[in-house]
């Protein structure tokens, strides 16, 4: 019996010897295209640039009118900038609208009750082209003081990642009295350039919330200061080089609460190994809402590398 047994066993040892050989052919074989990656300078991977500029070349302008009965919002970005740029969306939903009372509760929602495809949306933006929004929110509002806040939902700029919503304003507005207004702030994107001091600043915006900034230091050594007129004196900022966070959320508290405009300081030591080779770091600035969401964001160009 074994003797029949004999080339069968030989036969089936050969045959796993033969798979063993062509496994480890493969594996060696994946092995050296693994080292030939490691080894291929990063040049030579798929090129990644910083989608600061691109933020920079949308313009956002945003009107808002109302009255007892009704709301009417209208918003846009505008693309001026000499080439054109690709928005994407991560939904058919391409804009929010919120409008808070002064109590900053939520009175109306542009997304609730409403249904939106699950699939990815793309809108390009020729030179001069504009993304436009227009909402007339039919809703008897009590009178005093609101706030509509207006957000373009853009995921990405020319296939570039987003890491936050920069596309967003808040704009006051009052139903049978003056809006509360500070003579010193200002939402056109003139005055906004005026007040900053630090170039590539972007103020278009968020001019009403942080102004008058000024930038110094590098190599991971920073120190901006600037003025906020925020809720609760408080606000937040972080910075990445966007792909990689080098500083998580951090509050700073100003001394006076909104609408009294108040100076802040923030240092900044990031440790030289934690810089990127290429691309860009920035500092993102920003509020939460209540329900802890980043609101009127801006960014601010700490330094370039490579």
């Amino acid at each position: 019996m074994l003797k029949k047994l004999s080339p069968i066993m030989i036969g089936l040892m050969i045959i796993l010897l033969v798979a063993c050989s062509e496994s480890n052919s493969e594996s060696t074989s994946g092995g050296d295209e693994e080292m030939n990656k490691k080894d291929q300078p990063v040049g030579k991977e798929a090129p990644e640039y910083n989608v600061i500029p691109f933020i920079e070349q949308l313009t956002f302008d945003a009107n808002v009118k109302a009255d007892e009965n009704q709301v009417n919002v209208q918003f846009s970005l505008t693309n001026e900038a000499e080439k054109p740029v690709i928005l994407g969306f991560s939904s058919s939903q391409l804009y929010e609208i919120t409008i808070v009372n002064e109590a900053g509760e939520t009175v109306y929602k542009y997304s609730e009750g409403q249904m939106f495809a699950q699939s990815l949306t793309t809108k390009d933006l020729k030179p001069g082209d504009q993304l436009e929004a227009k909402e007339l929110v039919e809703k008897e509002l009590p009178d005093g003081q609101y706030e509509a806040r207006m957000t373009f939902l853009v995921a990405t700029i020319n296939d570039q990642p987003l890491e936050s919503r920069p596309f967003q304003i808040t704009k006051p507005f009052a139903i049978g009295e003056e809006v509360e207004s500070n003579p010193d702030t200002g939402t056109d994107k003139e005055a906004a350039n005026e007040n900053s001091s630090q170039a590539g600043v972007s103020l278009d915006m968020v001019g009403e919330v942080f102004r008058n900034f000024t930038l110094t230091g590098e190599n991971g050594q920073y120190k901006v200061t600037g003025e906020a007129n925020v809720r609760e004196g408080k606000f937040y900022y972080s910075v990445d080089d966007g792909h990689n966070v080098l500083i998580e959320s951090k509050a700073v508290e100003v001394e006076k609460a909104a609408p009294e405009w108040s100076e802040f300081t923030i240092q900044m030591d990031i440790p030289k190994d934690q810089l990127p080779e290429q691309g860009a770091l920035v500092m993102t600035i920003y509020q939460l809402d209540e329900n802890g969401q980043p609101v009127n964001l801006n960014y601010v160009p700490l330094e370039n590398f490579g």
